[in-house]
């Protein structure tokens, strides 16, 4: 009987640890699988999470920011001349055909002096225009070609460039358009924003 009872305490003896062994061998292989778990879920939203930033990235390449003139752009109110303007304003036409009104101001564009001239329909505003200041025809021609340098820096290759006595290069971008225009011989060059059918009166063309 006493035997008998020693040997089922050695049994239990050598069982159990087994057991244990067995035991903490699961455990450390679920706790590994759990780790890989954990980590091919930290993966696959640092996937998802690059990825929805490059679509984001690319989207916002696709959808070109809209040009604007000292601020100001087509389609925004008239109100906002004011505010963008930094200059006293000149109302050079006002209430004329279809309410159509032209507020004018001195400023900067791409570093050039010269007069701002927006035109304004009501209470929105449909064209911005810039005339560079009046200068000799070398010295205008000059300061032409550094403008279509600066503009094609900012927004590329042109899409036409028409010179046929009149130099007039356009760019477009979304909804809007740019045109650049000057004459030969000219003593001036305008530069002229239009968005959409937004556009009631033909560019400045650089004449004497």
């Amino acid at each position: 009987m006493i035997y008998g009872i020693i040997g089922f305490m050695g049994f239990i003896s050598i069982v159990i640890p087994s057991e244990a062994k067995r035991s903490d061998s699961e455990v450390l292989r679920s706790r590994g699988i759990s780790d890989s778990l954990e980590r091919n879920m930290i993966f696959k939203k640092s996937f998802i999470t690059l990825a929805a930033l490059l679509i984001a990235g690319t989207s916002s390449a696709q959808s070109p920011k809209p040009l604007d003139m000292h601020g100001l752009r087509p389609g925004m109110s008239t109100a906002e001349i004011f505010l963008y303007s930094h200059a006293p304003l000149d109302t050079l036409q006002w209430g004329g055909a279809e309410n159509a009104s032209v507020i004018a101001f001195k400023g900067i564009y791409f570093g050039d002096t010269g007069q701002f001239k927006v035109n304004v329909t009501g209470e929105n505003i449909t064209r911005v225009n810039f005339i560079a200041k009046e200068r000799s025809v070398e010295q205008n021609g000059a300061a032409y070609h550094r403008a279509i340098e600066k503009i094609t820096k900012l927004l590329g290759k042109p899409a036409q460039d028409y010179h046929n006595k009149y130099r007039i290069v356009t760019w477009n971008t979304g909804h809007e358009q740019l045109v650049l225009t000057t004459a030969d011989g000219g003593k001036f060059y305008s530069v002229a924003l239009t968005g959409g059918s937004h556009s009631n009166s033909a560019p400045a063309t650089g004449g004497h």
